[in-house]
């Protein structure tokens, strides 16, 4: 079974509004509705496990029930941290996953869904034990000091941005989260940094897709124009089945 971990117990302090970002209204509907019908689309994700805000439930259940229908398996509430909240996911995952299940962990900050990166990662995880989708790095980047100044280049081939979902054989994921100390549950910012954390590697899945993770205002207009421009946040690539 493939389950998808969609992460939204976020507060979303930087954005800047009175309500978290995935709940902002985009053609009267909410983020991370649309986010949903998207990633339904996709045939290689059995079910759904959604860790949500705990103050805004009502709608999360009205949508996601709406959405997925019988493949939605439960909504829990999210942490007072990131790693928090994806530890209650993986907590609730661990009542219905078997060891050799994958577990994808999606942060419903990035609206990008590719059919194509999501298969590959799946395949990678049931593979290697964990992937990341991995989107190149296009732009020049700087190493800076403390004091603000530019001290040098960084190669770009060596890096690149990290987009979800994450994918991981269940039972490695579930032992990091059953083993994280206080401290990894209060600083780590994905399911990924956790695991490497425990000194295990992910393999990188590359993909091509739009760059865009919602964290400001002006990510969220980058993607209300997106939209109304007729751009699809779906990006089906058939390819190979998993």
């Amino acid at each position: 079974m493939v389950c998808a971990l969609i992460k939204m117990g976020g507060k979303g302090v930087r954005f800047g509004e009175q309500y978290p970002k995935q709940f902002y209204q985009i053609g009267g509907i909410p983020l991370f509705a649309h986010v949903l019908e998207k990633y339904n689309r996709v045939e290689v994700v059995d079910k759904y496990i959604i860790v949500s805000n705990s103050e805004w439930m009502d709608i999360t259940y009205e949508y996601s029930g709406r959405i997925l229908g019988d493949k939605l398996l439960e909504i829990t509430s999210g942490g007072t941290t990131n790693a928090r909240s994806t530890y209650n996911g993986v907590m609730c995952a661990a009542k219905y996953l078997n060891r050799d299940d994958i577990l994808l962990v999606h942060d419903i900050t990035d609206p990008i869904i590719d059919e194509r990166a999501i298969r590959e990662v799946i395949r990678a995880g049931q593979e290697y034990k964990c992937a990341a989708i991995v989107t190149e790095q296009v732009h020049t980047l700087y190493r800076k000091n403390e004091e603000g100044y530019i001290t040098g280049t960084i190669d770009r081939q060596t890096v690149g941005s990290g987009y979800s979902p994450e994918a991981f054989r269940f039972e490695v994921v579930y032992a990091c989260y059953e083993n994280a100390t206080e401290q990894e549950l209060e600083n780590m910012t994905s399911a990924m940094a956790l695991v490497q954390a425990h000194h295990i590697n992910p393999k990188a899945v590359i993909s091509h897709q739009a760059d865009l993770k919602i964290t400001y205002q002006e990510d969220m207009e980058a993607l209300k124009l997106m939209i109304a421009n007729g751009e699809q946040l779906y990006q089906e690539r058939t390819g190979r089945d998993v």
